[in-house]
């Protein structure tokens, strides 16, 4: 566990056997491990509604494949669903998930440090190992991707880099790793600029904000000022923000200014809206033809290729939502399972909100933040789906919830010992009296 986020962080860049590389090997090992521990398991409420999300989406992922048929570039996001699906459920089974949520927090700051190194190496040389743009080609706006192929995708990662270091920071207990943590945590807006991600900045904001509120719960007014003046930041910095590469892609084109219709309306919106509105649309569109169990993995693309139903998008092919990009292809049952996951380990943790134990408290903290801040999250993905550091930040929201249960039983085990050890004494006191 402790490998798997630098594993994940890297993605292809950590071989493995051609498409199924480290991460995803790691993954799969991980599951049969679990599978084949011969322990005992006390009843969780979060591992069962795993087991159904896992079920729900392999059902439905075998439906749209037998009844519309494979397209060619789902084989890639079909692997990357099957490893990610296996990751959840290995965390699921997990005999003393508290311990491995420690590990993985501390994994989490070693992957972190890494993927940091090389964003600078490629801020300092101008190259990027894993640009989609080629760098003669490449538009102003496009910002450092270090290993993830997209400064979005980058972006995404380092807002769950932020909750997973603000976990650690709370919960370590080694000086060195708190001082890591912390610098870390610091580190994260910096890098979030060179992304220039606008949605990026703004979230990264927010989440300092919620952080600020949290850590000076005892200080209320000096709490408000404080969110103020990073909000009023985080305004500045959004404008400042290099202009996206849809941006300069339409002035390119010879016009950057667009409309969308909304209820009648007529919004003027830039290029970017455009585009994601149209992506939403034609996602809608594709959901239409199959809503029970979606179009299939890839289903998306391969409908973007073929026209996409008249919806202009600029040549972008990606779903850009993660919302949509579920409904498309793997249909409404898939959602509302996956609605119902978040639901559950919410539910789970948060017996946890006024714990002791600082990872616990914290973990209630990041979970809460992430399941509200995820529907904006994933719109800043190509795709939600095909990152490991998706399926692991899961992984890692799920394993938290499983501590918290862990810990209530064990609080509620120890109560009723006492009570048992209570009732026994009190009528030996009685017969003693008598005597």
């Amino acid at each position: 566990m402790f490998i798997a986020p630098a594993l994940a962080a890297m993605g292809p860049f950590a071989p493995g056997i051609e498409s199924l590389f480290a991460f995803r090997l790691l993954a799969l090992m991980l599951l049969l491990s679990q599978v084949f521990m011969a322990i005992r398991r006390p009843r969780s409420a979060a591992r069962q509604m795993t087991v159904l999300l896992a079920i729900t989406w392999a059902a439905a992922t075998i439906c749209a494949l037998i009844f519309l048929g494979p397209v060619s570039t789902g084989w890639g996001e079909l692997l990357s669903l099957a490893t990610g699906l296996a990751l959840l459920i290995a965390i699921a089974l997990l005999p003393e998930p508290l311990s491995y949520a420690k590990t993985l927090l501390a994994g989490w700051l070693v992957g972190y440090l890494i993927v940091s190194a090389i964003a600078l190496v490629e801020l300092a040389t101008g190259r990027s190992i894993s640009s989609q743009v080629a760098l003669e080609l490449a538009l102003e706006g496009w910002g450092v991707s270090a290993t993830f192929f997209n400064p979005n995708n980058y972006a995404t990662f380092l807002l769950y880099s932020f909750l997973a270091l603000f976990m650690l920071w709370r919960c370590a207990e080694r000086a060195l790793v708190r001082l890591l943590s912390l610098a870390s945590l610091i580190s994260v807006p910096a890098f979030m600029m060179l992304t220039n991600s606008r949605t990026g900045v703004l979230l990264v904001c927010v989440l300092i904000v919620a952080a600020a509120l949290r850590l000076l719960r005892a200080r209320p007014v000096l709490a408000s000022l404080l969110a103020i003046a990073i909000l009023i930041l985080a305004a500045i910095l959004v404008n400042s923000v290099a202009k996206s590469p849809f941006d300069e892609f339409a002035n390119y084109l010879g016009g950057s200014s667009f409309a969308i219709h909304v209820l009648g309306f007529e919004v003027r919106v830039d290029s970017s809206t455009y585009v994601r509105w149209e992506l939403i649309l034609a996602g809608i569109a594709l959901a239409a033809t199959s809503p029970l169990f979606g179009a299939g993995p890839g289903a998306f693309e391969a409908f973007m290729r073929s026209g996409g139903a008249g919806y202009h998008t600029l040549g972008i092919q990606s779903p850009h939502n993660g919302v949509i990009e579920v409904v498309s292809q793997y249909g409404v049952l898939v959602l509302v399972a996956l609605v119902l996951w978040f639901v559950t380990i919410l539910r789970v943790t948060r017996s946890s909100k006024r714990s002791t134990h600082d990872l616990l408290a914290s973990g209630w903290f990041a979970l809460r933040a992430a399941v509200i801040l995820l529907p904006l999250i994933v719109t800043m993905h190509s795709s939600a789906i095909d990152p490991s550091t998706t399926w692991l930040f899961l992984g890692l929201l799920l394993c938290v919830a499983r501590a918290a249960e862990g810990t209530v039983s064990e609080d509620r085990g120890a109560r009723r010992s006492a009570n048992q050890e209570l009732n026994q004494r009190v009528p030996a006191r009685r017969r003693t009296g008598l005597a």
